[in-house]
């Protein structure tokens, strides 16, 4: 169950860190807090949701609060994302690829013609994006490569806020482990 949770945060994340510096209706967005509601179905038909807040800052930085009971904060900070976890007093820290080019994948996306969707793909996961009357994502939802579909709806988003960089920067608490992937 851990491998499917931490599959849709590294996809979903890798995707809307990096997704802020597309040209398509986002070309405006700089910054962007939201509440969030998570919901993954996986294969054997359970559902899980979650909830929490998102702040993110371009080019590529975003931070993923959820609230109890699945607490953990969720990192991006250029190339390194880290997913804390404070009940089980560890950190797993990933490094983001270097070699695909997050960018050059978004501002190729695809706009549905007639509708408020975009598709993109990035490594072989397809990405539908919905947005609101104003072009910003209000609903995105996937499938991982285990057959997992993530659906994150935002709600209460507040385009281009100030957000300091410190906000993304993970301090690490003293006792827990870090285990790096």
């Amino acid at each position: 169950m851990k491998r499917v949770i931490r599959v849709c945060f590294f996809g979903l994340v890798g995707f809307l860190a990096f997704g802020f510096g597309a040209e398509f209706e986002l070309k405006n967005l700089k910054s962007l807090e939201a509440d969030f509601v998570q919901v993954v179905s996986t294969q054997e038909e359970m559902t899980l949701s979650y909830s929490g807040k998102l702040q993110a800052k371009a080019p590529n930085k975003a931070k993923w609060s959820y609230e109890p009971p699945m607490q953990k904060e969720v990192f991006v900070n250029d190339k390194e994302l880290i997913v804390y976890e404070p009940a089980l007093q560890q950190a797993h820290i990933q490094s983001l690829s270097t070699q695909q080019d997050f960018f050059e994948i978004l501002s190729k996306a695809e706009q549905i013609e007639g509708e408020k969707r975009l598709k993109a793909e990035i490594d072989g996961v397809v990405y539908d994006i919905f947005l609101d009357s104003k072009g910003l994502p209000k609903r995105i939802e996937y499938s991982d490569n285990l057959e997992n579909t993530t659906i994150i709806t935002l709600e209460n988003i507040k385009v281009n806020p100030k957000i300091a960089d410190s906000v993304f920067v993970f301090v690490v608490p003293k006792g827990i482990d870090i285990l790096k992937h």
